[in-house]
């Protein structure tokens, strides 16, 4: 992981960044998201049956703001989650800038919970701003839950901005 986190950095200095993953290899996170920020243009992409990067429970997967744009193909996010008073995207959280782009392709999001004390929304992806696109792509076993009863898009929740959904599977 601390690998691909190098690999992102020089994303960071404003350099387009194709990364392939391994197939079958799992990225452990460790509870860190990976960051996609100002000036990043990143694609991660896999082949077969793909790669996967793993929250394993402690916080987010991917955070996309301040006009980053990231494009995954044959990529698995998994175990993401996040809690809070109010909170978003417990897999994918796309910030409030109108720039951000996410694209996501032939891929799997599963097992991401949003938990909120007020409200929580987007378990699976949440988008505040920009544009998301998800093709051929299966969101399974993601929630969004609170104490307060408002929680909405246990899957996706589009707050702001919009998502285009192409041969997408979202299910329990």
């Amino acid at each position: 992981v601390s690998e691909l986190r190098d690999h992102l950095a020089s994303a960071a200095a404003g350099r387009p960044l194709s990364l392939h993953l391994a197939p079958g290899v799992s990225f452990h996170l460790g509870g860190r998201p990976i960051i996609i920020g100002p000036a990043m243009h990143v694609t991660l992409w896999s082949e077969g049956e793909g790669a996967t990067l793993d929250a394993g429970g402690r916080g987010r997967v991917v955070e996309v703001s301040g006009g980053g744009q990231l494009t995954m193909s044959r990529v698995h996010l998994k175990g993401g989650r996040i809690e809070g008073h109010a909170v978003h995207g417990g897999c994918v959280y796309m910030g409030l800038d109108a720039a951000n782009r996410f694209a996501f392709a032939s891929g799997r999001i599963s097992q991401c919970v949003a938990v909120g004390s007020d409200s929580a929304a987007g378990g699976g992806v949440y988008v505040g701003g920009g544009e998301a696109t998800l093709t051929n792509t299966t969101i399974s076993g993601t929630t969004a839950s609170s104490d307060s009863g408002y929680a909405d898009g246990g899957g996706v929740f589009v707050d702001g901005g919009a998502a285009t959904l192409t041969n997408t599977t979202i299910s329990g």
